[in-house]
């Protein structure tokens, strides 16, 4: 079994009443957040499955998961060290400039970039396009290259898009599509119908940005 079969299994192995297209859906979410192996289940927090999960089914998820990585009788938490967490604390600006630059005065100006931008259809796979178009919903790996082509072309329009653009790009594009993009469980839209594919190309676009980012 490789580590998706190991993903897939236990999601569902704790949430075994989810329909199959809900479990492609977290399956997908947990890859876009890095998910890589069993063993990063324990960095996933309830509000990252929110978008795509009930509250109860997010709790049950995360706390089986926690419980899993502890082990039995371990019930502290990994040792932080208290000067570090301090300076962290205290030093909000210095921490923030170390993650990621502000962006420039010429991105704030073009911030209306996102008001033209068109999501290059063309360019999606035809498989894609007829799930699309006839409002099914993409496999998986569908999905993924869906998300690889839009964060791109974004990128191109923008060189550091925010979560705004990324929101407004995702609404657009489930507003086309909604039978197939739409955060659906059970048939209820869930929260707004897009967050999860906000999130999907947010995760995106910073892996991009990370793997451009010069080493030090």
């Amino acid at each position: 079994m490789d580590d998706r079969d190991d993903i897939r299994s236990s999601i569902s192995s704790v949430l075994p009443e989810l329909p199959g297209s809900i479990l492609n859906i977290v399956e997908e979410t947990l890859q876009s957040l890095g998910v890589e192996t069993i063993d990063d289940f324990q960095f996933v927090q309830e509000a990252d499955l929110l978008c795509v999960l009930r509250p109860i089914q997010a709790r049950k998820l995360v706390a089986s998961w926690k419980h899993t990585s502890q082990g039995p009788g371990i019930q502290s938490q990994p040792d932080v060290n208290p000067s570090t967490s301090s300076s962290l604390l205290t030093s909000p600006t210095s921490s923030r400039s170390s993650l990621s630059p502000c962006p420039s005065p010429r991105i704030q100006l073009n911030a209306d970039w996102v008001d033209r931008f068109e999501s290059p259809t063309e360019r999606f796979p035809e498989a894609l396009m007829q799930c699309l178009e006839r409002g099914k919903r993409p496999v998986p790996s569908l999905r993924r290259e869906m998300i690889r082509i839009v964060a791109t072309e974004m990128m191109k329009a923008c060189p550091s898009p925010t979560k705004h653009a990324s929101t407004e790009v995702a609404k657009k594009l489930v507003g086309k599509y909604p039978q197939s993009l739409k955060d659906v469980i059970e048939g209820e839209v869930v929260g707004t119908g897009y967050h999860s594919l906000v999130k999907q190309l947010q995760a995106r676009i910073d892996n991009k940005k990370a793997a451009c980012k010069p080493q030090e």
